[in-house]
């Protein structure tokens, strides 16, 4: 069946079809930056337009706020080593990726991935900064949280977090509407509780100055 075609990004589709009001505004860092409410350098990092439009699709169907900004870093050590050592790598992988056949090589092949104890002994602190502010444009609040896996998420807990997921979607597919979804659209905060109940997860929230 031929799909009619849109005048907007499809993204912001909302449930009736129509273009919904509730639009994203992409604020990721495309340089390091200090970030001071957590006190550690940020830089941009090659997952971050795939993390913003998946935002930018919950807004449209959940209805954050009309004039959202968000933005995707990755936390940086502040030495020159680790920014030389970043831009090695995205060098590598946007080569493999624009000529596979010539710097595939370089890139992990498939079965060596890191071994069991590496995955058992890796782990991922996901730092989240909420800023809301008032109409007139003054801060009215600022918080922050901390999502801790206490094992390897490359590897090992992405395939727990697909089962997990999985899951949840077995109980709540019947009820699901709005054409294509975004796990915070589908699941909500049920999909946080099932992730703190069934892996070595924490999740605090703190209200900042």
């Amino acid at each position: 069946k031929k799909m009619d075609k849109t005048t907007f990004d499809p993204l912001y589709t909302a449930m009736d079809g129509s273009k919904s009001e509730f639009t994203t505004k992409n604020i990721s860092p495309k340089r390091k930056e200090k970030a001071a409410d957590i006190s550690k350098s940020v830089g941009p990092w090659v997952m971050a337009p795939v993390m913003v439009n998946c935002v930018k699709r919950s807004n449209a169907l959940l209805g954050y706020n009309k004039e959202f900004q968000y933005g995707d870093s990755m936390v940086m050590e502040d030495s020159w080593l680790s920014g030389l050592k970043l831009l090695g790598n995205g060098a590598v992988l946007y080569a493999a990726v624009t000529l596979p056949s010539v710097f595939g090589a370089f890139l992990p092949q498939a079965g060596e991935g890191p071994d069991r104890e590496t995955m058992e002994n890796g782990s991922l602190k996901l730092h989240g900064i909420g800023i809301m502010v008032s109409p007139d444009g003054k801060v009215q609040k600022k918080a922050h949280t901390e999502f801790h896996f206490k094992k390897d998420v490359g590897y090992l807990y992405t395939a727990v977090l697909l089962a997990e997921t999985g899951m949840l979607l077995v109980h709540k597919c019947s009820s699901l509407k709005g054409g294509c979804l975004t796990p915070a659209a589908a699941l909500g905060g049920d999909l946080t509780k099932r992730i703190l109940q069934e892996m070595d997860a924490t999740f605090d929230i703190e209200e900042l100055d």
